[in-house]
């Protein structure tokens, strides 16, 4: 019997499944395939950007300048020397702070990191799929690990233009998502100790991570023990954040926060009425309902073929009800992965609607909403080709609303070129004649500093809020002309939006300075707007500031006065 049982145990170990195969390893055969693909995604976009490399938000020139700074300085700041708040996501710049010891080109770090996260994050989107089919099969095995239909699935959710974006921003965006799906996994794998290092991971990522507590917590909600590990983790990473901060700026919150309320017109402190928040929720359902219509669902790629903008919104909105088919479909199986991912979407866009009501440039507040809607799309475009089987018309219908979703893509590229070569053309030729022609300790004041700290490598100014909670207080209080020469602020590089130029100009006073020659202009950069019947995709989406004008500041000597006490 020995020699039996040991005979049995050799058949076994000989029949094993080699480690690709194995279940509940995190790289089966068919994620190979499935990154296979998603790498043929980012070709278009790694092609448009190889043409003029650089970053496609200014708040990626942030992070990368205090990235540069920590390891080349060793200072947590945005100027080479002292130290500043004005990065919300520390774990993001320590990543980006590490590619500056093998390269000092930023921007191909950010990009680089990114491309990885989107690769991680197709296994990931993989994972989700395959609960789903486990679910479908009846709990026996998931089924979809070792077929076509569960690549195709995945390939349609990450063919996403606006998702695939994120990775050229310089944000943290792809990482918050990772992070999220990765927590979302360990915990439906009951891996609660993983769970928990991932929630630290995502709080140090970004402080609005934690709402994913809940959603999480919720589904788990008999397991106290689980409550525990997640509070504990998100308390751990929430309070290294509110430590850092308030060593560096005085205030537990990133000092960013007031100046983003301040751009989108709310007051300095959050919503707490039940009316206006219930408000902001919606208002932020509709404004990514109406962004998804526009540039992923097809409307404007449709408008740019010349077609009538009605049939592009038609196209549009047949797509989005195909979403809500799906969102029905798969609230119906349960699932913990997507149950958890659809509650975290929520949770987050009821976080902003307190705390900060906009979606951000391309969503990248809120990529949650994002990723579920496309899960959505692609359940609903499954379960109409499967009712639908035999009749060959309606299949190629479906294949039709997938192709426009995928062609879409165009639109993002287009996007990505446009933001690329507006930055290079305005934003960074400004912060290079700022490294050209001034002194080397000339101190700069600028709205937009991302790029202007990260190419220009002078003392930075900051008028957004971003990294002086006194400047914040400065835009509530219209005070900053007081803080511009409390500053000694020598130059100025001031943007002026395409669609209301002195908007900014104006709101901060500056026209007071000009008026009393205080401002003296002395170098535009300018990105000309196309007339608006011939707008390629990406010019309504990301060119937003038509010039950048740079001024000298020549304070009088009959003005001193007690400017610090103004700007309060």
């Amino acid at each position: 019997m020995d020699n039996g049982l040991a005979g049995q145990q050799s058949i076994e170990q000989t029949d094993e499944k080699p480690w690709w195969f194995r279940r509940g390893r995190l790289l089966h055969s068919v994620d190979m395939g499935v990154l296979l693909c998603a790498g043929l995604l980012l070709i278009p976009f790694i092609h448009a950007w190889n043409s003029l490399p650089g970053m496609g938000l200014d708040d990626g020139w942030i992070h990368l300048t205090f990235a540069r700074n920590l390891a080349q300085n060793h200072l947590w700041s945005i100027n080479p020397a002292g130290v500043s708040g004005g990065t919300t996501s520390i774990l993001w710049v320590l990543i980006l702070a590490a590619g500056f010891f093998i390269t000092d080109h930023g921007a191909a770090v950010a990009v680089f990191v990114n491309g990885i996260l989107m690769l991680i994050l197709t296994v990931l989107v993989h994972r989700v799929w395959c609960d789903l089919a486990n679910k479908d099969e009846g709990g026996h095995g998931p089924s979809c690990v070792n077929s076509k239909a569960g690549i195709i699935s995945t390939m349609l959710v990450l063919a996403c233009g606006n998702l695939i974006w994120y990775a050229f921003t310089g944000m943290e965006t792809l990482l918050v998502l990772v992070l999220g799906l990765a927590a979302i996994y360990c915990a439906a794998k009951n891996k609660h100790g993983w769970m928990s290092f991932f929630v630290f991971l995502g709080v140090l990522t970004r402080p609005d991570f934690l709402l994913i507590v809940p959603a999480i917590g919720l589904l788990r909600r008999r397991e106290w023990r689980v409550w525990i590990q997640l509070l504990v983790a998100a308390g751990i990473g929430l309070l290294a954040t509110g430590l850092l901060n308030d060593h560096l700026t005085g205030t537990f919150l990133p000092s960013t926060l007031s100046g983003r309320r301040w751009i989108i017109g709310e007051s300095d402190s959050p919503n707490i009425h039940p009316w206006e928040i219930l408000k902001n929720f919606f208002w932020l359902i509709g404004v990514w309902g109406y962004r998804l219509a526009e540039f992923t669902f097809g409307q404007n790629l449709v408008t740019a073929m010349g077609l009538p903008a009605a049939i592009g919104w038609t196209i549009a909105g047949i797509e989005m009800l195909v979403t809500g088919i799906g969102m029905i479909v798969g609230l119906r199986k349960r699932s913990f992965f997507l149950n958890a991912l659809v509650l975290w979407a929520i949770f987050a866009l009821i976080g902003y609607a307190i705390m900060l009501p906009t979606r951000g440039h391309g969503g990248r507040y809120q990529p949650m909403v994002l990723l579920t809607v496309m899960v959505f799309f692609v359940m609903g475009l499954i379960w109409l080709w499967t009712i639908g089987r035999n009749w060959k018309g309606w299949q190629v219908g479906i294949c039709a609303l997938a192709g426009i979703s995928i062609l879409s893509l165009a639109t993002w590229v287009s996007i990505l070129s446009q933001s690329l070569a507006h930055f290079d053309r305005v934003h960074i030729a400004a912060a290079r004649w700022i490294d050209e022609k001034t002194s080397k300790d000339a101190r700069v004041a600028g709205f937009d500093i991302g790029s202007l700290a990260y190419w220009g490598h002078r003392p930075i100014v900051d008028l957004g809020g971003l990294v002086d909670p006194v400047a914040g207080r400065a835009l509530y209080h219209r005070t900053i002309p007081e803080y511009l020469q409390s500053q000694h602020a020598e130059y100025l590089v001031m943007i002026f939006p395409y669609t209301d130029p002195y908007v900014y100009f104006n709101d901060f006073r500056l026209d007071e300075l000009e008026r009393t020659g205080v401002l003296k202009p002395i170098k535009n950069f300018t990105f000309p707007i196309q007339d608006e019947k011939n707008y390629r995709p990406g010019d309504a989406a990301r060119v937003l500031t038509n010039e950048i004008r740079i001024y000298r500041i020549v304070w009088h000597k009959n003005e001193k006065k007690n400017s610090s006490a103004a700007i309060w």
